[in-house]
């Protein structure tokens, strides 16, 4: 009777009788027979079409070995196997573009038309199981798995001699997760001399020293041990100046653990429960500047919108990405995904971005007041009337004085306690120097408290000197209030200013207060003068009756050439000219007009303004404009070099141009994200190829002046033209 041999589940070979088993299926297929293991009682199944099984006919032992020897006397007949030979070699690692590139070059490609298609060598190769050296495996991780970490030394080394292959290396492209597993790789590398991490992560049986060798080869292609890519010029523009491709194709070669979506679970096993948390978890703990700087774009955005982008960063172009960038923060930090708020932080703080909030250095951000190093104490609860409106004094809404009294500020709230103006401490009558922050101590004046709460004065620019006595303070402050005590004191202030048109300084003021009034005293009647307001230049002019300067606020001025290199007009003082405005006119006829020389702004900015005043009259139901038209933007007068008109100033409306500080802390100008139609953006584009990037520098007469850039990439075709004509 013939047996049968089955397979146990524990994989042990079983035989049955075939009278012991069943037929399942008889077909075309075969024969599927089941039984039943008397070990373990469990069901085998087995198809005899496939397998063989003990026949009773099977030949008996002796006919086995006569078998047997017969096969081995036939051996010497059987031709021996060729010798064993690689797949592939070094060449085989080089990127596919190069090896086509190289065979362009030197014609390979338009030699082999009319070859045949199977030559002599690719048989031999063929036959022998070897690859072409024209065909890469960079593409295939199984075969490039396969290559020893003595082909990719030899590839490397090789590749000195060949500029194709170094410049396909560089060109090659890669993903933002691919540079980032090579950057983690290298510092992981450096950080861990022993290599211990990655020895942990090697598969059961890899090779410990091969393993070191291609992470040494990885680390030497980071840091510049390889081959010079100068020696790859002149072979076309490279993407990187690391060989990013090659060190990323090294690294998946490495015999470690490697996880998916289906294995991903594994590495709490492999690498530990701290490791799987980092990978899953989308959460990290800030620091409390992070925090702040968070919450405060929170609150900013939700204060100004899209427009605060364009006043944080340098350049206005970039306010839209600028812009998502910020939501993706503040989104991150509302539903807690700190990681992201994390390295959002650190992209908007870097280049091109360049942001920088005050809370992101400043230590007292969550703290009302608190006195650090230099003895300054932050105190709250002062209005701005008392500094005229002054919010560049605010720091975090503290006023910073030296040498003031801690005991005098609550710490929580940072406002002045009721034993403020009582006690051994108290700060009645006296005077305390205002500087700029905690940070810069730059004083900007000195601030004297009254008897009570709400009963400040502040004189600004002046300072306490440490060897003052207190019978000159008292002298001081006696002679600023006589000053402020003189009714005829503004009058004549007032008629200085509407006679000259402007007052550059104190100096001109002076005679509009009784002999011996000093400078300080002066200043400090002034600044308490409804009707005058300083400018932050120095000089003086009047307000108009709405409380804001006369003729200012409204528009930034481009100065393209310097006052006394033009012939002008002088115009007699007003109050839509005062200072330098006063100096030059719009050209006229052969000289051109204002929308010429401002390559089309005037035109289409006095059309959008015009828009906006209409808008505003319909909703608020009245006849006045909200912005000023634009009138005389271009003037100027004869170039005196060239003998021709040229224009002296050119003004942008603060409606739809913005201020912006560059990396270097220069401040330039720029078109409002949200006034950036088709139209303007192109005629701003043409304007600033024409005259270059202005940067800003204030003088006395205009607070908003900006001046062309010395730097040569910033210079515009104008200047090269005006250069050009005064060669002639």
């Amino acid at each position: 009777m013939s047996k049968i041999v089955f397979n146990n589940p524990h994989g042990r070979p079983v035989e049955v009788d075939e009278a012991d088993t069943t037929i399942i299926s008889d077909g075309p297929q075969g024969r599927v027979v089941a039984a039943q293991d008397p070990d373990t009682g469990s069901t085998m199944m087995r198809n005899l079409s496939t397998e063989t099984y003990l026949p009773s006919d099977m030949p008996s032992e002796r006919e086995e070995e006569q078998q047997y020897y017969d096969a081995m006397n036939s051996i010497e007949d059987i031709e021996p196997n060729p010798p064993k030979r690689p797949l592939f070699t070094w060449r085989n690692l080089r990127l596919q573009q190069a090896i086509s590139g190289e065979r362009a070059v030197k014609g390979a490609a338009s030699k082999a038309l009319g070859a045949p298609l199977l030559g002599s060598g690719a048989i031999k190769r063929f036959l022998a199981r070897e690859m072409s050296v024209k065909n890469s495996i960079r593409e295939t991780p199984q075969l490039m798995a396969m290559a020893t970490v003595e082909d990719w030394v030899t590839y490397v080394e090789n590749m000195r001699d060949n500029p194709i292959d170094m410049g396909a290396e560089l060109s090659a492209g890669v993903s933002a997760s691919q540079r980032i597993a090579v950057t983690k790789f290298v510092a992981e590398w450096e950080a861990d001399p022993g290599h211990r991490a990655l020895l942990q992560k090697a598969l059961p049986g890899a090779d410990a020293n091969d393993l070191i060798a291609r992470g040494q080869l990885v680390h030497a292609l980071m840091v510049g041990r390889t081959p010079n890519p100068m020696a790859a010029r002149g072979y076309g523009t490279f993407k990187y100046d690391k060989m990013f491709r090659l060190a990323f194709d090294i690294i998946s070669t490495l015999p470690i653990n490697m996880y998916n979506s289906y294995t991903l679970f594994n590495m709490p096993a492999l690498e530990g429960e701290a490791a799987f948390r980092e990978a899953v978890d989308r959460y990290v703990p800030l620091e409390l500047g992070e925090v702040g700087m968070a919450i405060e774009l929170r609150n900013k955005l939700a204060e100004y919108g899209p427009g605060y982008a364009q006043m944080a960063v340098a350049d206005p172009s970039m306010s839209n990405e600028v812009y998502r960038l910020m939501q993706q923060i503040v989104n991150g930090y509302n539903i807690g995904d700190t990681s992201v708020v994390r390295s959002g932080l650190n992209a908007l703080q870097d280049a091109p971005f360049y942001y920088m909030a005050a809370v992101s250095t400043d230590p007292k951000v969550f703290q009302a007041s608190t006195s650090n190093e230099k003895g300054l104490v932050g105190v709250g609860g002062i209005g701005k009337k008392v500094f005229n409106d002054d919010d560049s004094l605010y720091y975090n809404g503290l006023i910073f004085l030296k040498d003031f009294p801690k005991d005098v500020v609550d710490p929580i709230t940072g406002k002045l306690t009721k034993e403020a103006f009582s006690g051994n401490n108290s700060i009645a009558n006296k005077s305390f120097e205002v500087v700029r922050g905690p940070f810069d101590t730059t004083v900007q004046g000195v601030l004297k408290f009254g008897t009570k709460k709400n009963n400040e004065m502040y004189a600004k620019g002046a300072s306490i000197k440490s060897t003052m006595k207190r019978k000159d303070k008292v002298d001081a402050a006696a002679d600023m209030a006589e000053a402020l005590g003189n009714p005829g004191s503004q009058s004549k202030v007032e008629s200085i200013l509407v006679k000259e048109g402007g007052a550059a300084g104190l100096k001109p003021l002076m005679k509009a207060f009784p002999k011996g009034t000093s400078q300080v005293a002066a200043k400090n009647a002034i600044a308490k003068m409804p009707s005058v307001y300083q400018h932050k230049a120095g000089d003086y002019i009047l307000k108009n009756p709405r409380g804001k300067p006369s003729g200012r606020g409204k528009f930034y001025t481009l100065q393209l050439h310097p006052k006394g290199q033009l012939s002008m007009k002088l115009k007699p003082t007003a109050a839509s000219g005062q200072g330098d405005a006063r100096h030059g006119g719009p050209p006229k006829g052969k000289d051109g007009s204002q929308s010429t020389w401002s390559k089309g702004l005037y035109k289409l900015l006095d059309e959008d303004i015009e828009k906006m005043n209409a808008k505003h009259r319909k909703n608020k139901k009245t006849r006045n404009d909200k912005f000023p038209k634009m009138g005389i933007m271009v003037s100027g007068g004869k170039l005196k070099k060239t003998n021709k008109w040229a224009p002296y100033r050119i003004k942008l409306p603060k409606s739809h141009f913005t201020v912006g500080r560059t990396p270097e802390g220069t401040q330039r100008i720029g078109l409002k994200a949200n006034k950036a139609t088709p139209a303007l953006t192109k005629a701003w584009q043409n304007f600033t190829d024409e005259y270059g990037m202005f940067v800003r520098k204030d003088t006395k007469s205009t607070e908003f002046r900006f001046i062309p850039s010395k730097k040569a990439a910033d210079q515009g075709a104008y200047f090269q033209r005006v250069r050009q004509q005064q060669k002639r």
